[in-house]
């Protein structure tokens, strides 16, 4: 049974996850020229975004694109599969209008037309020929025409599309091709290589595919016709089974992996406290001070005292108490300082969540920990006094017995009571990219301020763990020590000193050794953006490491819409794919037209590599 993909399977099919992109491309092109829409973009009610997510569409949008699947069953011969070039399994299976002729086949096809002497097979192909929301399904039947032994529709596009140097409603020739389905085995389903159409609402979908699309697209494979007829109540599969069930139960199952920044995000964005655990200098404060840049902090410490955390209680006869202590009646309570700051910017801001930051929490005795835990879980410094603000969000932050020699066991019943625990460990990859995003903390003094410089990132990328994090022994402690945060402060150095790199100031952070390889390293500095926008480098400017090529990639993710294609082709061809792909997310972001961008560049060459074909 050919038919739309489920959003469940597009949860659990890795082949639909891997090569599935939004299809917004369509509202560029519509109706009769939807056909061009050959990238692997996602299709029907489930319209997936790039990178996996699925983006909600009102029933009437026309901005989709249709990426069946069939149901392998016994009808389906899979003995004869070939592999892509993404080592995907591929069976060839019914035919449709997929590549747009060369030049010189359209001339002599729109000639032959004209004159007539082009001969009908008595095939066609239906598409829509709707162009807006209003519009119900418009069904154009494109007959096939065939000419030395290749068939052909002829199509009038409904608007114009420059990449491809289509005209509106100047007619083009589209071959139609042998339809290429990537086989799913641990899904039990193909699925469609490229979008076969594009361009049909979302309500209309459905019917286009059991009415036109199933029947058409196996016109010139008689022998494939079983396939549409499947029994639409087969067995489930067990896979399938589990789909429902999941569906049923108001759940979904996402094997994604999700990052420290996306795990964060969740937690304070739905009001949840958590607790970040790391040694010392791997960026515990960094990374909420980069989702609020704003927090109000309570940092802790061996001997803070009790009054700095949950203030105090003042009686008539000026005799001094904590709150919750006793029974003696007629106390005023004096809040703590850290209190009055996030009340007031809680009330000032109603409708942002802001984080209580309190950190170093292992660090304070037993006695000291006690007092956050009514804070951290039930939101009040205590059952009578304090009541957090409904918008604040509870962090906590601190380090094992292991990683610091000042550190106290946390209590059992406070660690239980967080709603999660994210451990960080000092991770090249994942510091250089937070460390490429616009530093929020100066957005409005420096707006164009990273999280870190470009030259530290791609220093310490190319050299590597050996100067990333360096041990620190309390026994027999070394001059200098470097970490993350070190980075960040070297980071800051520059930045305040208007990108002006002086040595004295960079010995006193990370002593005259390491200063030294770095000043060197400064002055022959990676590429920048236009260097690469002006072709002004040589492969000697490549870098040879991963790490390296990372950082590179990240320092050029600020390009704009109009240089995205010169970049995105130069990190293709020099850095890799995987490194390109990280680049496109980044670029993209959540930014819908960023990624229609992305799906057109990615569209324009298959189509192109099909013509040449």
């Amino acid at each position: 049974m050919i038919r739309l993909p489920s959003s469940e399977e597009l949860n659990k099919s890795d082949l639909l996850q891997k090569f599935h992109i939004n299809s917004h491309l369509t509202a560029s092109i519509n109706a009769g020229a939807s056909i061009l829409c050959t990238d692997n973009l996602s299709g029907g009610v489930c319209a997936a975004g790039i990178y996996g997510s699925v983006i909600p569409l009102k029933s009437t949008s026309r901005n989709t694109a249709i990426r069946p699947v069939i149901d392998i069953d016994r009808s389906i011969d899979l003995s004869k599969t070939t592999t892509d070039e993404y080592g995907v399994e591929i069976v060839e299976l019914g035919s449709f209008p997929q590549k747009i002729a060369d030049v010189d086949i359209q001339q002599k096809l729109e000639s032959a037309y004209k004159n007539k002497a082009l001969t009908p097979t008595g095939n066609s192909y239906t598409l829509d020929g709707g162009t807006k929301e209003t519009d119900g399904f418009r069904a154009q039947k494109h007959n096939e025409y065939e000419l030395e032994g290749k068939k052909y529709i002829r199509v009038k596009p409904k608007k114009d599309f420059e990449p491809l140097g289509i005209e509106k409603d100047k007619p083009i020739w589209v071959e139609v091709s042998p339809i290429e389905w990537q086989v799913d085995r641990q899904n039990g389903v193909l699925v469609s290589k490229s979008t076969l159409v594009a361009g049909v609402r979302l309500q209309d979908a459905e019917r286009y595919i059991s009415e036109h699309l199933t029947k058409e697209i196996f016109q010139n494979n008689p022998q494939s016709q079983q396939i549409h007829s499947q029994d639409p109540k087969r067995q489930l599969s067990s896979e399938e089974r589990k789909a429902r069930r999941q569906q049923r139960m108001g759940i979904k199952v996402t094997r994604k992996e999700m990052s420290v920044k996306d795990q964060m995000d969740f937690y304070i964005k739905n009001g949840m406290s958590f607790m970040l655990h790391g040694p010392s200098g791997v960026g515990k404060s960094s990374r909420v001070e980069a989702i609020d840049p704003d927090l109000t902090s309570v940092p802790l410490w061996n001997g803070v005292l009790p009054e700095d955390v949950i203030g105090k209680v003042i009686y008539p006869n000026g005799e001094v108490g904590l709150p919750g202590e006793g029974e003696k009646q007629g106390g005023v309570w004096v809040p703590p300082d850290w209190y009055v700051e996030l009340k007031k910017k809680c009330e000032a801001e109603p409708d942002k969540p802001h984080v209580l930051f309190i950190d170093e929490v292992t660090n304070a005795r037993e006695t000291t920990q006690s007092l956050i835990f009514h804070i951290t879980l039930h939101k009040s410094i205590s059952p009578s006094s304090g009541k957090l603000p409904k918008n604040s969000v509870v962090v906590l932050a601190g380090n094992s017995k292991e990683e610091s020699g000042a550190a106290y066991n946390m209590p059992e019943p406070l660690f239980r009571r967080m709603c999660g625990h994210i451990y960080l460990k000092p991770d090249i990859k994942d510091w250089i990219k937070w460390g490429s995003e616009k530093n929020k903390k100066y957005s409005e003094d420096d707006p164009e301020r990273l999280n870190i410089h470009p030259i530290v990132s791609s220093f310490v990328a190319t050299h590597g763990k050996d100067v990333f994090y360096t041990q620190y022994d309390e026994d027999e402690p070394k001059d200098w020590a470097m970490d993350p945060r070190g980075w960040e402060q070297v980071s800051d150095i520059i930045y305040n000193n208007g990108g002006e790199i002086r040595e004295e100031l960079l010995v006193s952070k990370m002593g005259p050794e390491l200063a030294a390889s770095f000043m060197e390293y400064a002055e022959h500095p990676p590429l920048a953006l236009e260097d690469v926008l002006e072709g002004a480098y040589d492969h000697s400017d490549i870098p040879e490491t991963f790490d390296a090529k990372l950082s590179l990639a990240m320092s050029l993710r600020y390009v704009n819409e109009r240089d995205f294609e010169t970049v995105h082709d130069f990190i293709e061809t020099n850095l890799g794919k995987e490194i390109t792909a990280v680049f496109d997310e980044a670029w993209v972001g959540k930014d819908d037209e960023r990624a229609l961008q992305v799906a057109e560049i990615k569209m324009q060459r298959d189509m192109m590599q099909g013509g040449r074909r």
